[in-house]
């Protein structure tokens, strides 16, 4: 029922840990693929991601040839996946797996409420990151809800839950995955737009274990080039078997 899709870039040493963790929910909730989705790695995420899957076998690995970015390694995951819904996570260990729990109550209820399309948006009660990254951030999310007005506190959480279905049918946004839901659920009157309707859930975020910010929010000018105009992803991503 859930695939999570985790992108990465130069995370080798934060691999192991998280599949683990997100292993250990599969238990208790329908996690049936983990989808790696390597970004040019030039460390060795690769090859641990490839040892990892001769232990684990829902465990999946996507790999980009060059660094495309965040957005472009979410859309990879997606289309690779092969459940109905998506959960997509940083692979830096800062997003508590046990939160999928979480996002998945918060939409059955929200579906059972309203019978709509649902996406549900991780919001990080406390934030654990350096003061550059919560300036940048502090910018970034106040110059989205200028423009959308839609009431979303934190879209710098990666952590989401929505239908593969939905996300798919979003319009490509390169280097603006933090703010394409709620972007397109403000803009759903737009008849290329996925009519989805926004769940928060309140979730935990943890210090980083290893490896550094790959994808940081203070890249706010690349934010908004792609914000202006939709892009389109790369299709090098391949999967290794």
């Amino acid at each position: 029922m859930i695939s999570v899709i985790v992108p990465v870039l130069n995370e080798a040493e934060n691999i192991r840990a998280l599949v683990k963790e997100i292993l250990g929910e599969a238990g208790s909730i329908p996690i049936r693929e983990i989808v790696y989705v390597d970004d040019g790695s030039t460390d060795d995420t690769l090859a641990r991601l490839i040892d990892q899957m001769r232990e684990v076998p829902i465990l999946r690995v996507v790999h980009h040839d060059r660094a495309l970015g965040q957005s472009a390694a979410f859309l990879s995951g997606a289309r690779a996946a092969t459940q109905e819904l998506l959960v997509f996570m940083d692979g830096d260990l800062q997003n508590d797996p046990a939160d999928i729990a979480v996002l998945l109550e918060r939409y059955r209820l929200a579906v059972r409420a309203s019978n709509t399309r649902i996406a549900v948006l991780g919001q990080r009660a406390v934030r654990n990151d350096s003061t550059l990254r919560k300036i940048s951030s502090r910018l970034a999310n106040g110059l989205r809800a200028s423009v959308l007005n839609d009431g979303t506190r934190d879209t710098g959480c990666s952590l989401k839950l929505i239908r593969r279905e939905d996300f798919l049918a979003l319009p490509y946004f390169d280097h603006v995955h933090r703010s394409s839901l709620p972007c397109c659920s403000a803009s759903a009157s737009s008849s290329f737009m996925c009519r989805c309707r926004i769940a928060p859930a309140r979730t935990a975020a943890r210090n980083t274990a290893s490896g550094i910010a790959q994808w940081s929010a203070a890249s706010i000018s690349w934010a908004w080039r792609g914000w202006c105009g939709a892009g389109c992803p790369a299709t090098i991503s391949r999967e290794k078997s």
